[in-house]
């Protein structure tokens, strides 16, 4: 028995596992879903594929790759060899491949996940060149600290003045950068693992819900988790899956966790005979614009169609948003390099007019 209890992982040693193993890259991805739809609608066989895929695969993801293609050369099924890659492939690449498989439609998946993630790109660029020029000023700015620290310091009195304590931490000199350094070097660590830590949920579901009660941000996410769910919802039933298993695969890809709550419920209650917009209404945690669309489309009798058009416009409504996140995150960011300007500035004239105070107190005495 203790042998046993010894040999598995704790839940805290398999998360800190998880969260240093390689992820591919969303620009990687991207670049494997075209090519793994292009492959499928040319009749290539699986496994020639994931054989070629071993081989043109970057450093870090040989291993990966290459474990996919042995399990599926084996006779593994293509979604259980990347489920047993863990977190390599994004849950909702994993759950759809899936579907697609047991569907027959692997390669429409392939090409509507090539579809979302370029989306999610484009997304991802146009934060990333908004905020740009704001981190590279904020950058420059801690440099600058940084210089007049070591200015201050040692060129000061060297040239006959007074050292100057600028933070009033008495990070002052070579040994005042080296220590400033650090602080900066382990704030930037802190600000990644936090990320990563969030990212891979190593501590549940309590960081997202906390970021989803952030005034718009936390609206963002939810528009964003429609869409996907939308999306999901509109392929499942597109591939033939059943009511049952559509909505549970789009709840999942929602990644949202008061989605994620319900999720059994929704699935008894449409097991019990419920239409779609009737069980998601009953859980209590969707808003009632997407409610009242759902409940439209299910009376037209077009749902899958509905819903594409519905993914896409709340895709359209995430994109919006993101650009006013951006805005905010630049003026944040010009924000808080004009507040160190500012104090620094405050401080050198404070330091100078004190210069001069006890200067003109020295020649009045005189």
């Amino acid at each position: 028995m203790s042998e046993s209890t010894s040999s598995s992982p704790s839940p805290l040693s398999a998360a800190l596992r998880d969260l240093f193993r390689p992820r591919i890259s969303l620009k990687h991805l991207v670049l494997f879903l075209r090519r793994s739809a292009t492959a499928m609608s040319a009749g290539i066989d699986v496994r020639t594929f994931w054989e070629m895929e071993s081989k043109r695969a970057p450093a870090r993801y040989q291993n990966a790759f290459q474990s996919i293609y042995q399990q599926v050369s084996a006779g593994d099924t293509l979604a259980e060899s990347m489920e047993a890659q863990g977190d390599f492939f994004p849950v909702m690449v994993r759950e759809l491949v899936d579907v697609g498989e047991k569907s027959g439609r692997l390669e429409q998946v392939f090409d509507r996940l090539a579809e979302y993630y370029t989306h999610l790109s484009q997304l991802k660029r146009t934060f990333l060149s908004g905020i740009a020029w704001p981190m590279m000023q904020l950058g420059a700015a801690a440099l600058i600290i940084g210089f007049l620290i070591w200015f201050v310091g040692e060129v000061l009195p060297a040239m006959g003045g007074q050292a100057v304590d600028l933070l009033g931490f008495g990070l002052v000199g070579n040994s005042g950068l080296l220590v400033y350094l650090a602080m900066i070097t382990g704030l930037v660590i802190f600000c990644v693992m936090v990320y990563s830590v969030i990212r891979r949920r190593l501590f549940g579901d309590l960081p997202l819900r906390l970021i989803l009660r952030i005034p718009y941000l936390g609206s963002t996410l939810e528009t964003m988790a429609l869409a996907r769910l939308t999306w999901t919802l509109s392929m499942c039933l597109e591939s033939g899956v059943d009511a049952k298993q559509s909505m549970r695969q789009a709840l999942r890809s929602s990644h949202l966790p008061p989605y994620l709550a319900v999720s059994r419920k929704v699935e008894d209650l449409i097991q019990a005979g419920d239409q779609f917009h009737e069980a998601l209404r009953n859980a209590g945690e969707f808003p009632d614009e997407f409610l009242n669309m759902l409940e439209t489309a299910e009376i037209s009798g077009a749902l899958s169609e509905s819903m594409l058009l519905l993914s896409e416009e709340y895709s359209r409504r995430a994109e919006s948003a993101t650009r006013v996140l951006v805005t905010f995150a630049t003026y944040a960011i010009w924000g808080a390099v004009a507040t160190v300007i500012v104090i620094l500035i405050f401080k050198l004239a404070m330091f100078y007019i004190g210069i001069l105070q006890g200067a003109l107190r020295d020649a009045q005495g005189f």
